[in-house]
């Protein structure tokens, strides 16, 4: 298929150009304030790549998206679980994740597209406000939908009821191995599970109190 193939060769240019970037920034950390001139020549020849590359990935990219055709806004369905804080009281909830993800595979489906090459643009649509920052810096960096599947089925998982997320909730206490971000996340999952405003002062109270 000819968009498989022009959608690999941009994720591998993509791929080659943050590669590039690596090296560039290894030559100047290395180098100090003396550069030596293999040192000089291997940082012109990479920046001469990156160059290179970029302008191709403009080219490949705008072929990419000439060949998207595009879907009514409004088919888009909402992710929004049963058992879990509704965000948009006119539209269904799903009985799980996977129940979301047939739903948005067959709108995509239906519209003539290939989901792997446009689920970046269309999924943050389906997702509530509290999730955006867990949609950019998490979702949206999985290298395709498959992978970004994992990550729903991780975080979201089969859905609880309103008790079990609050047994949850309250015995939660950030482990060494957490990172910040990640324990946030989960901890205000929780808190939407429950049906708890975030705002809550309380609730800000003894998540300073568990960290």
């Amino acid at each position: 298929n000819g968009e498989h193939s022009l959608e690999s060769a941009v994720a591998g240019l993509e791929a080659k150009i943050r590669d590039a970037r690596k090296e560039l920034q290894d030559i100047h950390m290395f180098s100090g304030r003396d550069y030596s001139p293999e040192a000089k020549k291997a940082a012109d020849k990479i920046s001469e790549d990156i160059e290179w590359y970029e302008k191709n990935l403009k080219t490949l990219t705008s072929s990419l998206l000439q060949s998207v055709k595009p879907i009514n806004l409004k088919d888009i369905p909402k992710f929004q679980l049963v058992g879990q804080a509704k965000h948009c009281p006119d539209q269904p909830r799903f009985t799980s994740v996977e129940h979301f993800f047939s739903a948005f595979e067959n709108v995509v489906k239906a519209s003539g597209n290939e989901v792997n090459l446009i689920w970046k643009r269309y999924v943050p649509l389906s997702m509530a406000f509290e999730y955006k920052t867990w949609t950019d810096n998490d979702l949206l960096v999985q290298k395709d939908w498959e992978a970004a599947k994992n990550l729903f089925r991780k975080h979201f998982g089969a859905p609880d009821n309103a008790e079990e997320s609050m047994a949850k909730l309250f015995s939660m206490r950030m482990k060494e191995s957490d990172t910040l971000q990640e324990y946030t996340n989960t901890f205000m999952k929780h808190v939407q599970d429950c049906g708890f405003p975030a705002d809550s002062n309380l609730l800000a109270k003894f998540y300073q109190f568990t960290l």
